[in-house]
C-alpha cells in the first residue's frame, strides 16, 4: 500500500462527505466542492485559466489533498502517512461568513472520519487530528482558507529474509 493509494481513497471519501455540503453564501450558488490531488491544476490552456474573475466558479469551493509526510520506524512497523487537506471557499459576505464555511467543511470531515476511522477497509485513521484557519493577517476576502491534517496507518512492504547490507556488498 502506498501514500498514493490512500490519497485516492481519501479523495473518494471527501467527494462523498462534501457532495451536498451547504455553504453559507449570500447568494444561491450551489457549486459543489472540487477535489484536487496535490494542487490546483496548472493553467496550461483556456480550460484552466483562473486569472479571470469569472473562472472562480471553476475552482471554488475546493479541497486539495496533499501528501505531507510518511514514517516507518522499523521493518515490522506500520507506515504512518500524514495528509493535509487544504480547503478554499469564496464567500462575498462582509462579516466573515467564509470562515464559517471553512469550519463547517472541517467539521464535516472530522465527524465523518471520527464515525468511520477506517478508509477503504485498509487504512486506519490515527489521532491527533489537527486543523487551522488562515491567520487573517492578510485580507484575502472574499476567499477563505483552512487546513485539516489527517494521519493514517497502513501496512507497507517489508523486506523478508537475508541481510540487505551483505547483499549490497557482493
Amino acid at each position: 500500500m502506498t501514500a498514493a493509494n490512500i490519497q485516492v481513497s481519501l479523495i473518494s471519501r471527501l467527494s462523498d462527505i462534501l457532495k451536498d455540503m451547504p455553504l453559507n453564501l449570500p447568494y444561491n450558488d450551489t457549486s459543489s466542492f472540487k477535489i484536487f490531488r496535490h494542487k490546483i491544476p496548472e493553467r496550461l490552456n483556456k480550460e484552466y485559466d483562473y486569472s479571470k474573475k469569472d473562472t472562480h466558479a471553476d475552482v471554488y469551493p475546493f479541497c486539495i489533498v496533499k501528501i505531507d509526510t510518511g514514517e516507518k520506524k522499523s521493518n515490522a512497523d506500520m507506515e504512518k502517512i500524514t495528509f493535509n487537506i487544504i480547503i478554499g471557499v469564496k464567500n462575498e459576505g462582509l462579516e466573515g461568513e467564509g470562515y464559517d464555511d471553512v469550519m463547517a467543511c472541517i467539521q464535516a470531515i472530522w465527524s465523518n472520519i471520527n464515525e468511520n476511522p477506517v478508509l477503504d477497509k485498509k487504512y486506519l485513521f490515527e489521532y491527533p487530528l489537527t486543523w487551522v484557519l488562515d491567520d487573517g493577517e492578510v485580507d484575502t476576502h472574499p476567499f477563505y482558507y483552512g487546513v485539516i491534517q489527517l494521519n493514517f496507518r497502513t501496512n507497507s512492504m517489508m523486506r523478508i529474509g537475508g541481510n540487505i547490507h551483505e547483499e549490497f556488498q557482493k
